[in-house]
């Protein structure tokens, strides 16, 4: 009985493919908006994991301005100072503190000038940093010799994407209008920033540019065996004593990944909240086809009533119906949604992002399927009983 319902539905669907497609329109919007969200959001957990990596397990990071408020920070322009990362070297279990200055610069290579970012810290510190703590390794040359050599080393995509011609060891650069010698390459680190940047010694980033007490952030590297918890304490208690210091934050890896695991918590509910409204316009809009042809088919409701079709006959025909509206969209907006999540990942990878990792699981895929079936068929129950109760009398004199 209920197969030969179900080959009935499908044929009252076919003659009507049109305003079947419509209706499950905002199925498929919705269930795709939501499936990507979450492939998006669980792919950008992962990529955090990813750049926590680089974070260092025993790397502590003081930076400007507002722990809450990095962008206001920016704003007004927020900086640490020397004397700032000479009292983080003098509290206890600090191993080393590496202030770090970043800006955007010129540089000229092969005929060509591209914008570069600049990255500048002291080299033995960075020499301990980079390759102790965050797994930077060169692909091939070696650190500057000094502070004051004029070397340099370049990020792998400024090497070799950049610019129409790859750097190569002992390639002469122009950077900030002096000439430096290229004698190292960093390995592909996986994040655009790191591998856009080009590194020299911070005395000669002053050297060039004449900025001084402008610490962009002080990478902190804390003896073994310590807690990083209570060390980032001691940290934010000395800073507290830097007379002219007002605004700052310490964050440990821990405490990052919370902060952004957050953040990602709130976006995704947000953005969840408004792809559900597709998802709600499209159970009214099958509700309302439901309507529509409760309405359309009131004699033939009244002829199979008439030949021996009971309530319930009529209740799962309808039922069945829009259940298969809902199953349809479902599996067209997992189907879509699966094409925008990995999308994504394939952009931004091709950005030199490779730490966005989507990966679509198959427990969510036949949860978003049921959750679109189910939503179906609620939507249809109110016209499908509508359809149950009709009199065979009233139905067949129906126009």
């Amino acid at each position: 009985m209920i197969y030969r319902f179900f080959i009935l539905t499908l044929n009252n669907l076919r003659y009507r493919q049109l305003r079947s497609w419509l209706t499950a329109l905002g199925i498929v919007i919705g269930v795709a908006m939501i499936l990507a969200l979450l492939l998006l959001g669980s792919g950008l957990r992962a990529a955090v994991a990813g750049q926590l990596q680089q974070f260092g397990s025993d790397l502590i990071y003081v930076l400007p301005g507002e722990e809450g408020n990095p962008i206001m920070s920016a704003i007004l322009g927020d900086a640490l100072r020397d004397k700032d990362a000479a009292a983080v070297r003098e509290v206890a279990g600090v191993e080393t503190a590496m202030p770090i200055v970043e800006r955007l610069s010129m540089m000229e290579f092969g005929g060509q000038q591209k914008t570069i970012n600049l990255h500048a810290q002291p080299l033995e510190e960075m020499k301990i940093v980079f390759e102790g703590s965050q797994g930077f390794r060169l692909s091939e040359g070696r650190w500057p010799a000094s502070e004051h050599s004029r070397e340099i080393i370049l990020g792998h995509s400024v090497a070799y994407k950049r610019f129409d011609e790859d750097a190569r060891l002992g390639d002469e650069v122009i950077v900030h209008g002096r000439k430096f010698t290229v004698v190292g390459i960093m390995k592909l680190i996986g994040e655009e920033t790191h591998d856009r940047s080009v590194f020299i010694s911070l005395e000669n980033f002053r050297s060039l540019t004449g900025v001084r007490d402008n610490i962009r952030s002080i990478v902190v590297k804390a003896e073994p065996g310590l807690s990083l918890d209570d060390l980032a304490e001691d940290i934010r208690y000395r800073l507290e004593q830097q007379v002219g210091l007002e605004r700052f934050s310490v964050f440990t890896s821990g405490k990052a990944a919370r902060l952004v695991g957050n953040i990602i918590g709130v976006l995704e509910l947000a953005l969840s909240a408004i792809a559900s409204v597709a998802l709600l316009v499209g159970g009214i809009g099958i509700m309302n086809t439901m309507y529509m042809s409760v309405m359309e088919r009131t004699r033939d409701i009244g002829v199979m009533k008439a030949v021996g079709a009971s309530r319930r006959d009529i209740l799962i025909i309808f039922l069945i119906e829009s259940g298969i509206i809902g199953l349809v969209g479902g599996a067209a907006g997992v189907a879509l949604g699966t094409a925008l999540g990995y999308g994504a990942e394939f952009v931004a990878a091709s950005q030199g992002f490779v730490f966005l990792d989507v990966s679509l699981r198959p427990l969510l895929v036949a949860q978003m399927i049921f959750f679109a079936l189910a939503l179906g068929t609620l939507s249809g129950l109110l016209p499908a009983r509508r359809a149950a109760r009709l009199e065979p009398v009233e139905a067949l004199q129906y126009e």
